[in-house]
């Protein structure tokens, strides 16, 4: 989505100060992120297998383990996601595929110290994805983020119990939905997140997500935390070098 203008879009966040993790979501989307994490001072990056992009995707430890570098700050996405499996011949040979895989890379974060990027999808009127998750996850000393969170209030404190934070993006511009589960999380739970190709802020329905966009993310976070936006951007980046041992 960004192959035409992705120099300039980095040369515009560079100049607006504007710093990024570029998400790995296979092996080649991995090695094409620590690329560009290694190749720019504002970029830093994941590296790890999505549950379901490619299902034929695995995670070869001995091929990740050469991507690690100072620039990977986490593990994933990796994860659990049951939104699609209505239309998965059998469901629980999927749902295993994807708990075999998302422990691998448990392991693997947690045999190098990283967080791990957490993705996951409930199906439709549930927390089931969620509730997998969270109980795999209990079994191990590991940490980390649940990127695009979208559970509820007693969900997300299960992650909090386990010391996870959240990311949170444009969604919260384009519908209420959300609003008392953002409002329950602790201020140093939190990070800022586009989601970009995707799901872009109210303003830019239709578009192109951008990382260009955070600002107005981070202006509707501060209206529903009820909170001065300087101050809380000045949190943002202290959880986002605390948990992901960012430097800038």
């Amino acid at each position: 989505k960004f192959g035409e203008d992705r120099e300039e879009l980095i040369g515009r966040l560079q100049e607006s100060d504007i710093f990024v993790v570029t998400i790995g979501a296979d092996l080649n989307e991995s090695q094409k992120a620590t690329h560009l994490a290694n190749s720019n001072e504002n970029i830093w990056c994941t590296i790890g297998v999505h549950p379901c992009d490619d299902v034929d995707a695995t995670f070869d430890r001995k091929s990740f383990e050469q991507l690690i570098s100072e620039k990977v700050v986490a593990i994933g996405e990796c994860g659990l996601d049951y939104y699609r499996l209505d239309k998965v011949e059998d469901k629980e040979k999927e749902k295993e595929r994807q708990r075999a895989l998302f422990e691998q890379q448990i392991i693997f974060a947690c045999d190098y110290g990283l967080p791990l990027m957490l993705h996951g999808r409930p199906s439709q009127g549930s927390q089931d994805a969620y509730e997998d998750m969270i109980k795999i996850l209990g079994k191990y000393n590991c940490f980390g983020n649940v990127h695009f969170f979208v559970g509820n209030v007693e969900t997300a404190n299960k992650f909090l119990s386990l010391g996870f934070t959240f990311s949170l993006g444009g969604v919260m511009t384009i519908t209420n939905e959300y609003n008392e589960m953002i409002k329950s999380l602790p201020l140093d739970s939190i990070h800022l997140e586009t989601d970009s190709p995707y799901v872009a802020p109210k303003e830019h329905r239709g578009k192109r997500n951008s990382p260009e966009y955070l600002p107005i993310i981070l202006k509707r976070l501060a209206e529903l935390k009820d909170v001065d936006e300087n101050t809380l951007l000045e949190q943002l980046n202290d959880n986002a070098r605390r948990v992901f041992a960012i430097n800038f």
